[in-house]
């Protein structure tokens, strides 16, 4: 809220008196209003998930005579324990909580495949990294 107040994006309205300490009560400037209409407007930049330490790890493996089946073995586990913890929350959500949900479970999907066409070509991989 500093940063806000600083940049002149917010304003104190007013302060809030209670039983406990004083809260101040904030309002959006015509500024602030303006840099949001404006962040709105912005595109959001896809993620190219060009740099992955999960790809790392499992060329790592692969370079140092390890099991890569077994990292993507332990990761498969893991995204599945998350996609069931997501899966819970959205179906005890509301509307918001169902988008996110569903936006956050899209991506682990999308890691699954990942995950599945890794392991199916795992030998080649392993070929690859040896040269």
């Amino acid at each position: 809220m500093s940063r806000l107040l600083r940049n002149g994006l917010v304003k104190v309205d007013g302060i809030e008196a209670g039983g406990g300490p004083e809260r101040k009560r904030y309002a959006i400037t015509d500024a602030g209003i303006t840099d949001v209409e404006r962040w709105l407007a912005t595109p959001q930049k896809p993620e190219e998930y060009l740099q992955s330490a999960l790809y790392t790890k499992v060329v790592l493996a692969l370079l140092t005579h390890r099991d890569a089946a077994d990292i993507l073995d332990t990761q498969r586990s893991e995204h599945l324990r998350t996609m069931r913890i997501l899966t819970d929350r959205k179906r005890k959500g509301d509307l918001a909580d169902q988008l996110i949900c569903d936006h956050a479970l899209f991506h682990l999907e999308a890691d699954l495949r990942w995950l599945e066409l890794t392991a199916a070509r795992l030998d080649k991989l392993r070929e690859a990294v040896a040269r």
